[in-house]
């Protein structure tokens, strides 16, 4: 397993469950992603009954517009999100398109510290394999929000993922070159 960084940063994490989350699947996550990044990563119970707004869903398309949606968790977190320091990241039992695409697993907005993940398609009746989709996806956007852009390398976690089968066929490690880059990014984010 590769972890970002040896040492506790400055960096927080926030996970939002949006909807009908499992807490169960919730705290598996955070612990995995706490092994990864060495945040601090928190579950905020007194928000945790958010629900998107019925006013970003395409009813045409029967999904919500994830940037859009994104930019509406980033104004519920105005008051704490900090680029770079304190970062969401919103988790839906829904489904998301952006233009131009069909429908996207997450979203990230680095300017706004805020990403989403939307679980609808990576469900399956086996629970493990739902949870590693999971897992993949919320590190995948979380390292759009540290700083890394998509990966050629199939196997990176920060590969793009088009289809179900290119979030099976990644792990759940960021190559050696993105890891690099990830890691250069927590330094300098600790020594500001």
């Amino acid at each position: 397993m590769h972890n970002v960084y040896n040492k506790r940063s400055k960096v927080k994490i926030i996970l939002q469950p949006l909807g009908a989350i499992s807490l169960k699947d919730i705290l598996w996550l955070k612990e995995r992603i706490s092994k990864k990044f060495p945040f601090e990563v928190d579950i905020l119970v007194n928000v945790w009954k958010y629900q998107i707004p019925l006013s970003l869903y395409d009813w045409y398309k029967m999904q919500y517009v994830a940037d859009e949606t994104a930019i509406w968790l980033a104004q519920k977190y105005s008051k704490i999100i900090v680029p770079l320091r304190v970062l969401v990241l919103g988790l839906s039992n829904s489904d998301g398109f952006v233009r131009g695409l069909n429908f996207v697993f997450g979203v990230a907005l680095p300017s706004k510290a805020v990403a989403l993940v939307f679980t609808k398609r990576l469900v399956t009746g086996n629970s493990n394999l739902y949870r590693n989709r999971l897992l993949k996806e919320s590190l995948h956007e979380l390292g759009h929000l540290l700083g890394l852009s998509h990966c050629s390398n199939p196997y990176c976690v920060m590969s793009f993922s088009n289809t179900l089968d290119d979030v099976d066929r990644k792990n759940s490690n960021f190559c050696e070159k993105c890891l690099r880059k990830l890691r250069s990014n927590v330094e300098r984010i600790n020594k500001s």
